[in-house]
């Protein structure tokens, strides 16, 4: 934040409601009360447990999520940050009235012209050490892909009334590859995403996960193998409206099939919650001149947007996962 800059908290609530607004108030606290994944427990694993990352895969295999516990260390937390901080601003310059891309005050990182020059600060997503062997359990191999890391993820102001429909991002009802695990061999169409809940808070150096009501993303357990259609906003039932990934904590990660139900929440709250993310499929998922098989979804685009100064910083791993997003040394690079 620069000097002058107003708070981020003080940049929703645009719009005829109010943070102290009787139904806003009421609907606070029943989901302050009541919001959240039943047994969200058993979709958690951290890092020092023995056999986690095992334990992980089989978990995202059975429910379509697993969080990953502490998973960014307290650098690239600041890291992300303040690279979202930045994004944040300049995207909502030019949105005075808080229309946003994805609802009322409902944002998409990777859609945005403003996010041209933070690959530097996405890059830290793609490659924590805990996040590794997680991702070698799920796909059966260490040596999966990074199909979109500079880029990616959503924010919504406190502000947002409404409800995200739900959706899927993977293949659609009636694709043999919805009945396909993530990593096995013929599945080469499918992948996953690794999402980061964070709250930005009024403090600029202070940085939060998600609560029960600041617009935590809703998931429905098993919902990767579905063949049904996605439920309209209005067929939903009020356990699913309540299934909230909360509470999360900054730097956890959630890894999710792409093909899973999911959506978005009111943010109620006072301040900017954010889930920057990055993308990955297995080898086969890749392009043939990266040893794939083609026939990915449009998602899957490997576009050149990692910085080679940005990719030349990563470990040996990070930069083998990214060969196929990185750009030639010296070439300017766009996200759109």
């Amino acid at each position: 934040m620069a000097a002058g800059d107003p708070p981020l908290s003080s940049l929703g609530w645009r719009g005829p409601a109010s943070y102290g607004d009787a139904d806003v108030t009421a609907l606070r606290e029943t989901l302050q009360a009541e919001a959240g994944i039943a047994n969200i427990g058993d979709n958690v694993v951290h890092p020092s447990e023995p056999d986690y990352a095992e334990r992980a895969a089989r978990i995202f295999r059975r429910d379509g999520f697993v969080v990953v516990k502490e998973c960014l260390d307290a650098e690239r937390i600041a890291t992300i940050r303040a690279g979202m901080e930045r994004v944040i601003r300049q995207m909502l310059e030019k949105d005075p009235q808080r229309v946003g891309n994805r609802g009322s005050h409902r944002y998409s990182f990777g859609a945005a012209n403003a996010f041209y020059g933070c690959q530097r600060e996405w890059a830290v997503l793609i490659d924590p050490p805990p996040l590794k062997p997680v991702l070698a359990a799920i796909f059966g191999t260490e040596d999966y892909l990074c199909a979109t890391g500079a880029s990616g993820g959503d924010f919504v102001l406190p502000g947002a009334l409404g409800y995200q429909p739900l959706h899927s991002d993977g293949t659609p009802p009636g694709d043999p590859l919805r009945d396909l695990p993530v990593g096995t061999a013929k599945d080469f169409g499918t992948g996953l995403c690794v999402i980061y809940p964070m709250e930005v808070v009024l403090d600029p150096a202070h940085t939060v996960g998600h609560s029960a009501y600041n617009g935590a993303t809703r998931q429905l357990r098993g919902t990767q193998y579905s063949h049904a259609p996605v439920p309209k906003l209005s067929e939903e039932s009020r356990e699913s409206l309540l299934s909230t990934l909360s509470p999360t904590a900054a730097g956890d990660a959630v890894v999710r099939d792409n093909r899973s139900w999911h959506g978005g929440t009111p943010n109620l709250g006072r301040h900017v919650r954010a889930i920057p993310d990055c993308k990955f499929c297995g080898p086969l998922g890749a392009p043939p001149e990266l040893g794939g098989q083609g026939g990915l979804p449009v998602f899957f685009d490997f576009k050149r947007t990692l910085p080679y100064d940005v990719w030349r910083g990563m470990s040996p791993h990070g930069q083998r996962i990214t060969r196929g997003i990185v750009a030639q040394p010296g070439a300017a690079v766009r996200v759109q």
